[in-house]
């Protein structure tokens, strides 16, 4: 019997070490290993072009995932994000459930409101799909409810504690 991870298990790590060095720790450079050069990324929090699906970032990249990263840590600087689970869908797509927790100290997406103070907590998904073990396209999901705050130009995901800052 073979001790070698199969291509779903390497997946699954390529998305650990992107919650661990480059979300926690703030290691942007690890982003350049782990992600496609011409990367797509589905994100509702860093866009509205679309309220399901948000604003598509495509061909940028670690780059783009570099400034998403930023911008979190920037608004969140003690934030942690957790990994609760994670499911192999076939050998090239990885979903994982997360949490998020962090103390909303600076800004956040050019959003017109000033920090909270306040401790937020997250829960959501991601959705990754991998070619040649890197990541080639990745959905976020944030599992709070779209806000229709007539003061943003389109829905804004809420949190449940600040009911303000994502």
């Amino acid at each position: 019997m073979s001790s070698e991870a199969t291509p779903a298990d390497q997946n699954k790590a390529t998305v650990q070490r992107l919650v661990d060095e480059v979300v926690n720790l703030g290691h942007l450079h690890v982003a350049d290993e782990l992600f496609a050069s011409d990367c797509v990324l589905h994100d509702p929090m860093m866009g509205t072009d679309d309220p399901m699906m948000g604003t598509v970032f495509s061909g940028w990249g670690s780059s783009q995932v570099k400034n998403i990263v930023e911008t979190i840590r920037t608004a969140f600087p003690d934030v942690s994000f957790n990994i609760g689970a994670q499911t192999a869908a076939g050998s090239n797509h990885i979903v994982t459930e997360w949490t998020a927790t962090g103390t909303h100290l600076g800004q956040l997406n050019q959003r017109p409101f000033e920090p909270t103070g306040e401790h937020v907590h997250v829960v959501g998904m991601s959705i990754s799909r991998f070619n040649d073990g890197h990541i080639e396209e990745m959905w976020l999901i944030n599992a709070d409810v779209p806000d229709e705050d007539p003061a943003h130009a389109g829905p804004t995901f809420v949190c449940r504690h600040c009911k303000k800052c994502c």
